[in-house]
């Protein structure tokens, strides 16, 4: 018999749950968003093929879970950008700006933790060698991403909220050189979704670290773009798979959505777990200071009294005595 890893057993329950559709009664519709369809599924083979359906979508607590918002900036994703025309073509295949826009809306409606992860390049902080090279080296040669400028700040329609959190990057992983992952541990956060820029960088980097930190991790190819196709559709089909779950947006927005019954199973298993605290802490009788001060008072005067009577019977036992001799 196969035995399950403590992650596999994990993926299998979601499923397991999600699979269950009679026993969730789904809450009121949120306010409507549009997920649009990309062209990279007729693109890309398996195991594309094999995204995670929206029939089988498996239940997301959106308290426990994540959105990481990758390097949605000026000069990635609006007209003008530095980098734009290098990712346009993509962006274009996927409709990942869209896509991306209409997930945000939705996860920050049904309560996922928001966090937009940009990147700034300053030579001084950033950890930039004399001589970079890769993908920093064209991101530099480029002068875009820098820090105070136009193309550093995040894209119309994708702005942080009051809510949101912020997780300002220096290299390509969401996790390295920040305190993301101990904000994510303190809110209770097991899921983590990756979307954004660029497909084979900051997204592939940040699954992995996030895998090694033992997250369940998805990842939307819908919601990201890369430099052309053949780089964004090899990260998905040979790299994606080893570290995420591929899910298609329709899917994550089902597996999302609040169910009635666990969010009040939720509450009962709280109330439970609050109890049972309680009744293993020691009881302590406390009294209203009034009382106590009463008592207190009490206690001296029936001390005094017994003082009094104790004395009393001392010379009482004496003077008999003395009566005999």
């Amino acid at each position: 018999m196969t035995s399950l890893s403590p992650r596999s057993a994990t993926c299998a329950l979601l499923l397991l749950l999600g699979s269950s559709s009679s026993v969730w009664s789904l809450a009121p519709p949120l306010p409507s968003t549009s997920f649009r369809r990309s062209l990279f599924s007729s693109l890309a083979s398996s195991p594309m093929d094999d995204m995670m359906p929206e029939e089988e979508a498996p239940f997301l607590n959106p308290k426990q879970t994540a959105v990481l918002f990758c390097k949605y900036q000026n000069d990635f994703a609006a007209p003008g950008g530095k980098i734009y025309e290098t990712v346009r073509d993509v962006m274009d295949a996927t409709h990942m700006l869209d896509n991306s826009k209409a997930f945000l809306e939705y996860t920050r409606n049904v309560g996922c933790t928001i966090v937009h992860c940009p990147i700034s390049l300053e030579p001084k902080k950033s950890g930039i060698t004399d001589k970079p090279f890769g993908v920093v080296e064209r991101i530099k040669s480029a002068n875009a991403l820098t820090f105070g400028a136009w193309g550093a700040e995040i894209v119309e329609g994708m702005e942080p909220v009051e809510g949101d959190l912020i997780c300002p990057k220096f290299g390509m992983c969401a996790f390295s050189s920040t305190n993301l992952h101990e904000q994510l541990t303190d809110l209770g956060i097991e899921n983590v979704i990756v979307v954004g820029f660029l497909t084979n960088g900051s997204v592939e980097s940040t699954i992995r670290t996030a895998y090694e930190k033992l997250y369940n991790v998805f990842v939307l190819p819908e919601c990201c773009a890369a430099c052309s196709m053949e780089e964004h559709i090899f990260s998905v089909n040979q790299n994606f798979p080893m570290f995420a779950t591929l899910a298609d947006g329709v899917a994550m927005m089902e597996a999302l959505k609040p169910r009635v019954a666990s969010l009040e199973a939720g509450k009962d298993s709280d109330e439970k777990k609050e109890t049972k605290k309680e009744e293993n802490v020691p009881t302590k009788k406390v009294l209203p200071m009034e009382t106590v001060t009463s008592a207190a008072v009490s206690t001296k005067d029936d001390d005094k009294k017994k003082d009094e009577s104790a004395a009393s019977s001392k010379n009482t036992t004496t003077t008999t005595a003395t009566s005999k001799e």
